[in-house]
């Protein structure tokens, strides 16, 4: 079998094309180039439509509106960066701010550019006004626009990078069994039955819980004690009177 072999792992040539950039010759998992950003449901309009879009989605103040008109500019623009579009604002008095922040992601998450290139250092985020929206985010602000423009030639925006987590070493760019690490031996948590408190089976196996009365069953019994009690004494002219014999089917029954 495959996971019995004790021969070196053979690396075999890719086939097809990568599916983060669309070239061939090398896996996903060493692609160096920029991912191929799929923009064809976004409307084809020249760049100062798409300047208009963005100036529009601003006075209404909605950052969802703001980042698609900005995708439509780049569409348009393709070689548009964040640095040229802050610069953009800054000059004509535009009260939209792309703030480049350090912040940490998770592993399976990294800052892309408008290109497509990854694991840039900051991360861009769409604001209406210069200061920081919390007390805590000032240390992570940059001081004045310039250091903003400088970071900004090394951000992007938070995506999903694509690349498997190992679950034995936690790194990133493979799975467990093609780990070059050691196997670590992970503790698991035992099954714990929460009717008896034992381990080694559930619930819904414990023979405790199956052994035990229905509570479905005794209050049925009850609602019919409680019934036959309360019905008349059965006479010729009382027929109308009569309940009809009711035989409870429970999951044991014939």
């Amino acid at each position: 079998m495959k996971s019995e072999c004790t021969q070196p792992r053979v690396e075999r040539a890719p086939e097809g094309p990568c599916r983060r950039c669309g070239e061939e010759g090398h896996y996903h998992r060493d692609c160096k180039g920029a991912k191929k950003i799929d923009r064809s449901h976004l409307p084809d309009v020249t760049t100062d439509q798409a300047w208009a879009l963005i100036l529009e989605a601003v006075l209404d103040r909605d950052i969802d509106d703001i980042k698609e008109a900005i995708q439509v500019y780049v569409k348009a623009s393709p070689d548009t960066t964040y640095v040229d579009l802050e610069k953009a604002f800054r000059a004509q008095g535009i009260d939209l701010f792309l703030i480049a922040t350090e912040r940490e992601l998770a592993l399976t998450y990294t800052n892309m550019d408008l290109q497509g290139f990854m694991s840039k250092t900051y991360n861009v985020s769409y604001r209406l006004e210069w200061n920081p929206p919390r007390p805590r985010d000032r240390e992570l602000w940059p001081k004045d626009v310039e250091e903003n423009i400088e970071r900004l030639a090394d951000a992007g925006e938070a995506t999903p990078h694509g690349l498997p987590q190992c679950r034995n070493c936690e790194e990133i760019g493979h799975i467990s069994k093609h780990c070059p690490e050691e196997k670590v031996e992970k503790a698991r948590v035992p099954i714990k039955c929460y009717n008896c408190d034992n381990e080694g089976h559930r619930v819904r196996d414990c023979k405790l819980f199956l052994s035990r009365p229905s509570k479905t069953v005794a209050n049925f019994s009850q609602v019919l004690l409680l019934a036959s009690t309360s019905l008349p004494a059965r006479t010729a002219t009382s027929q109308a009177t009569r309940l009809p014999t009711v035989r409870y089917i429970h999951p044991t029954s014939a």
